[in-house]
């Protein structure tokens, strides 16, 4: 079991997840009761949104009586990815029962309800998933969402600080930090925001296209223009993005179009 663990294990650090999986069902194939290998393979499928193939590991592992805690989780986020939201609420609250010190049961409950527009109960279970597993960033960035939500915005930009505490080359935090300066009617600092992660993350072109755009809405064309074209000349694709910021103001800015088309004859598109 452990040679043939070992070896999935090693599909999963090279991203070859199928044949990731097949090692760790020869490995429950040798004992049916071993936990370990169904959270493994279900944690793949989830990986490659096969969640169908998710619920029947998770239920060939209870017929087995080798569920845990763990593997639940992974069940109920299958449930919830094919729109069985009631169920996977169940699953959840199961897996939490299971395991109260869980981190992946309060979350998986936020993420449903956050899906579910309940931003208050969602904070909630989030916040104490957060307690639970303080450096995973993905129950921080979801608190983010929900508060904003609710119009919270200093407690936004508390999580997302943290968020850069923890990591200040991440360009999502950045783009969450602007936008919650932007719904605060702070376009300075959201000025601020942006300058503070192009130099942390080395100009990414995500945030360069995010000020460009700033400054169009701004009127500020020149330095609007200026800037979209770095961020043309360093990601090309990344303007399908930029455009979709407002679709019709920005399709019907001659210069804007024009520096587009540009770049797209240079890039041979």
């Amino acid at each position: 079991i452990s040679a043939w663990m070992g070896l999935g294990n090693c599909y999963v650090r090279m991203e070859q997840l199928e044949n990731a999986i097949e090692q760790f069902e020869y490995a429950i194939s040798i004992d049916p009761h071993f936990k370990k290998g169904y959270i493994d393979i279900a944690t793949a499928y989830n990986e490659l949104d096969r969640f169908n193939d998710t619920i029947d590991i998770a239920e060939e592992a209870m017929r087995y009586n080798a569920e845990s805690a763990l593997l639940l989780c992974l069940y109920g986020e299958a449930k919830a990815k094919l729109g069985y939201t009631s169920e996977s609420m169940k699953i959840y609250k199961k897996a939490m029962k299971m395991d109260e010190n869980l981190p992946e049961a309060y979350a998986g409950i936020g993420f449903l309800l956050s899906d579910l527009n309940n931003p208050h109960s969602a904070i909630k279970y989030l916040k104490h998933a957060h307690t639970l597993s303080p450096y995973n960033t993905d129950y921080m960035f979801v608190i983010v969402e929900e508060y904003n939500k609710i119009g919270e915005y200093d407690n936004s930009i508390k999580y997302v600080n943290e968020i850069l505490k923890l990591n200040p080359y991440d360009e999502n935090a950045y783009i969450a930090l602007m936008e919650c300066n932007l719904l605060k009617d702070d376009t300075d600092q959201a000025f601020e925001t942006l300058e503070k992660g192009l130099y942390f993350t080395n100009n990414h072109p995500a945030l360069l296209y995010r000020k460009a755009f700033l400054y169009l809405a701004q009127d500020k064309n020149e330095s609007g223009l200026l800037t979209l074209a770095t961020a043309l000349e360093k990601d090309y694709d990344g303007h399908i993005e930029f455009l979709n910021f407002d679709i019709d103001n920005l399709v019907n800015n001659q210069a804007v179009m024009e520096l587009i088309e540009e770049y797209r004859i240079k890039n041979k598109k």
